[in-house]
């Protein structure tokens, strides 16, 4: 699939935006031919620890290669989706995100909520201009503004900010309140600044639903 991608981009005028899905580790499956690692004496986890090393080993490869001949690229890595089903924990909607442009981008860690929207307006932000001149539903992480993300499970919405939760039932209306602690959920009495929450969450989210299906 890298390189696919890598001929295709042989015959694209600069600049230019691709993306790729890799499904690499949807199947534990190890190329023939790529020298596997002994991790553990469990077959179907060495299996999966070295398809794992294979998907690494191929990113590693597309990166070098593209960077060799286009070095101001930006890398955006992300999943698409996320993993396991942990009760209580938010781990549950967590997903990795970088940026990666050796030249362009400092390495550094946020230690901040983010959201996959925020992924565009901090692109745009980063390679063309002042992302709030947009109509972007996300914010740019190249900005002092104050964080925030939500997630959506069985009919209900949760919206973070900062160390604050909630947590809504948008059948009755009904929410809850926690408070946030290296990922876990700890239960709160809900106050006026949660109330505040849940009212940002439900106009964010009919906002961002309104832009879905009646875009500008």
């Amino acid at each position: 699939m890298y390189q696919f991608a890598l001929t295709q981009v042989q015959s694209m005028s600069s600049p230019f935006v691709i993306g790729i899905n890799g499904a690499t580790t949807h199947d534990l499956v190890v190329p023939k031919g790529f020298p596997q690692k002994h991790f553990s004496d469990d077959k179907d986890f060495n299996t999966m620890l070295n398809t794992y090393r294979f998907a690494d080993f191929s990113l590693e490869y597309f990166v070098k290669a593209i960077r060799q001949k286009y070095p101001n690229t930006v890398f955006v890595l992300f999943a698409d989706h996320t993993g396991s089903r942990l009760s209580g924990n938010l781990d549950n909607y967590l997903i990795p995100f970088a940026l990666y442009a050796p030249g362009i981008l400092a390495a550094q860690y946020k230690d901040v909520i983010l959201s996959q929207r925020d992924i565009a307006p901090s692109l745009y932000d980063l390679i063309i201009g002042d992302a709030t001149k947009t109509k972007f539903s996300g914010k740019s992480i190249f900005r002092k503004a104050y964080y925030f993300a939500d997630y959506f499970h069985n009919n209900v919405l949760g919206w973070i900010e900062a160390e604050d939760v909630v947590e809504i039932n948008i059948q009755t209306g009904d929410f809850l309140c926690f408070k946030l602690n290296f990922l876990q959920k700890q239960s709160v009495k809900c106050n006026n600044k949660h109330r505040d929450l849940k009212n940002r969450a439900l106009s964010f989210t009919h906002y961002y639903q309104n832009l879905l299906f009646n875009p500008l």
